[in-house]
């Protein structure tokens, strides 16, 4: 089931989503599968043939700052590896460590898709960075939802 949808009324000159999971885990995903369907038109397109881990750690910070940050930086390494290595990719697990005690959190997500295959894929927006700009994550009631602007 897709947990996200596009936001055309937010940035005119940008592209935008929001993405909710009952997670934080499940928001990630959900962000990614927005991301990703940005770049290409269809997900089911994707093969899950080569693999990425990612490995972030961030200060805990007030109002949800820690996971603003971790959700923008994973999505920035998506982009990354599609421009470089021509990798289109989706979040297929992520685990979220918190050591309260240290005041860190740290994230390990797995990331699984395969190359740019124009016979395959009909390829979407171009994707250039994931901005701060209007960049939220909250929770609203049992579920987490994250609002997240892209240069395009």
């Amino acid at each position: 089931m897709k947990h996200y949808r596009y936001l055309d009324h937010l940035s005119y000159a940008d592209a935008a989503f929001e993405s909710e999971g009952e997670s934080i885990e499940e928001l990630f995903q959900a962000a990614g599968d927005a991301l990703t369907n940005l770049m290409v038109e269809d997900l089911g397109s994707i093969e899950l043939k080569e693999r990425r881990e990612v490995h972030l750690k961030r200060r805990i910070g007030p109002e949800h700052q820690e996971v603003m940050e971790l959700l923008q930086e994973l999505l920035d390494k998506m982009i990354y590896w599609k421009d470089v290595d021509q990798l289109l990719l989706r979040v297929r697990h992520v685990d979220l460590k918190y050591a309260p005690s240290r005041r860190w959190v740290e994230l390990i997500a797995e990331l699984e898709g395969d190359r740019i295959d124009p016979e395959r894929q009909r390829l979407g927006t171009d994707v250039k960075a994931v901005t701060f700009h209007r960049l939220k994550v909250w929770q609203a009631g049992n579920s987490w939802k994250a609002i997240v602007v892209v240069d395009v």
